[in-house]
Parts: structure tokens; C-alpha cells; sequence
């Protein structure tokens, strides 16, 4: 038997009702590179049931060039972009 097998990327997502009453930040951690956009929209969705802020997250090298900050930061901007709820983008260097 021959079997022609296609691999497609696929997100899964397992989420878990903790009883929260208030949820006020949902942390999305990313790297610069294409956005997970199942994890952008399952945050934003919470954020707006809960009325909170997502705040996007990403960690660059301490040596980083002004060039690359730049882009982190216009990449970030994209995600804020996506979003119908408040966010809030730092980044850290380290």
C-alpha cells in the first residue's frame, strides 16, 4: 500500500475553567518571527470576557542592536495591532 502523508502545522490549545472571577492581564509570551495567531486570538477572546489587558512579552539579547529593538518594537506593534482589547508591549533585554 502506498500512503501520501501531507504534514500540516496544527495549534492545540487546552484550556481549563479555574473559577476565576477577575483575570485583569493575560501574559503572551512570543519571539519575533511569525505570531501564533491561535494565541493571539485565544487571549484577546479571554481578554475581552474578562475585561482585561494583554500584555505581550518578549525577551531580547543584552547586546541587541538598536536595529533589531526597532523591529521588535514594530513587531510587537503588529500583534497590539491584531487585538480589540487594551495591550500593553514591553520588551526586556537580557
Amino acid at each position: 500500500m502506498l500512503c501520501n502523508t501531507v504534514h500540516e502545522t496544527c495549534a492545540v490549545v487546552f484550556l481549563r475553567d479555574r473559577d476565576f472571577d477577575e483575570i485583569d492581564t493575560i501574559p503572551v509570551f512570543t519571539q519575533q518571527g511569525p505570531y501564533g495567531p491561535v494565541k493571539v486570538t485565544v487571549a484577546n477572546a479571554i481578554a475581552t470576557e474578562f475585561g482585561a489587558t494583554i500584555r505581550f512579552m518578549m525577551a531580547v539579547d543584552a547586546d541587541a542592536s538598536e536595529e533589531l529593538l526597532d523591529a521588535a518594537s514594530e513587531f510587537l506593534n503588529e500583534l497590539e495591532q491584531l487585538c480589540s482589547v487594551g495591550t500593553d508591549v514591553p520588551y526586556s533585554k537580557g
